[in-house]
């Protein structure tokens, strides 16, 4: 039987890594994968070096295969989208343009695009459950999250663009705050929970500091969740062009994050408010009812059980190694 030629773009990353480690124990698929600077061993990918933002590497990369999963971003946590929100934006939307394109040029015959909750932004702090048609882009978006909002809009458009030629079924995943073991823990460029468990188990940090109120809401996934629905999506025929929202379904306040993960690791450490930086005050938490019923996903790890998995592999990964 013909092997399955899949690249995975941003192989390096947390969620591309992630993929590739649980795609490669599959033998009906010959695996490749793309790096920018850092090269990481995994078995049975042969690893590509390419400047995802450069023409000629895009269009010789994707030649010759049959999905694509495009899980290469700039990306960090609120801390530097705050301090740096321009970085995100060229290299984001010249990525996604190439691939884009070129992946339809190549007639490859399945495009996984990585959306994400961000474009749910312009709903502030109101208390809401969003599905995907109730994506609003009239509201006026947070204004620290505009830009990095829009490239997520735009690359969602571009894709329903290309999918009318009728070459590549693209399906466009706009997933909730991914966590768990391989993630980013540099308070800098952390996103939330990441940052939260290197306060709460280094001991450099004498206090869990949340910066800013902690009231506001996000969803939360755990890794293996979100790379059982990119492997049921690869499975599954679908039309042309489809936007699946992929989240829990619930919305957990930053403050009391903090107490979980302070509750699970056994930390005596104090959680205090840093109320002199102001966060990102939008509440966001997803339906993913769609996905569910057409592809069959549930989300089978629960907010404790994740975090619990995350501190595991955090303590043998970084405070053991120490002792």
């Amino acid at each position: 039987m013909k092997k399955q030629k899949i690249i995975i773009l941003g192989v390096s990353g947390f969620l591309g890594k992630n993929i590739a480690l649980k795609l490669s124990k599959n033998k009906k698929y010959q695996l490749f994968g793309t790096f920018f600077k850092k090269k990481i061993k995994i078995n049975n990918i042969k690893l590509i070096k390419a400047d995802l933002t450069k023409e000629k590497d895009v269009k010789k990369i994707l030649k010759n295969k049959d999905v694509v999963i495009h899980a290469a971003a700039v990306t960090s946590g609120s801390k530097e989208v705050l301090s740096n929100p321009i970085k995100f934006v060229s290299d984001n939307v010249i990525m996604n343009s190439l691939v884009c394109k070129y992946s339809v040029l190549n007639k490859v015959k399945k495009l996984l695009l990585l959306s994400c909750s961000i474009v749910y932004a312009s709903y502030g702090t109101k208390d809401i459950l969003v599905k995907e048609n109730q994506l609003n882009l009239n509201n006026n978006f947070y204004n620290k999250y505009f830009g990095f909002a829009w490239i997520k809009i735009y690359l969602e458009k571009m894709a329903e663009f290309y999918s009318k030629f009728k070459i590549t079924n693209i399906v466009v995943l706009r997933h909730s705050n991914i966590y768990g073991p391989g993630d980013k823990y540099d308070l800098f460029k952390s996103h939330v929970l990441s940052a939260l468990i290197v306060k709460t188990l280094n001991k450099k940090n004498k206090k869990i500091e949340i910066l800013g109120k902690g009231t506001e809401k996000r969803d939360f996934l755990y890794i293996d969740d979100f790379v059982e629905v990119i492997k049921k999506i690869l499975n599954k025929k679908l039309k042309d062009f489809k936007i699946y929202n992929v989240g829990s379904g619930k919305g957990v306040k930053i403050n009391k994050l903090a107490k979980v993960i302070k509750k699970i690791s056994g930390s005596s450490k104090e959680i205090i408010n840093n109320k002199k930086f102001q966060g990102l005050n939008t509440n966001i938490a997803l339906n993913s009812s769609k996905i569910k019923k057409e592809i069959g996903w549930r989300q089978k790890i629960s907010l404790n059980q994740g975090i619990e998995k995350t501190l595991d592999w955090y303590n043998k990964k970084f405070i053991n190694k120490k002792l």
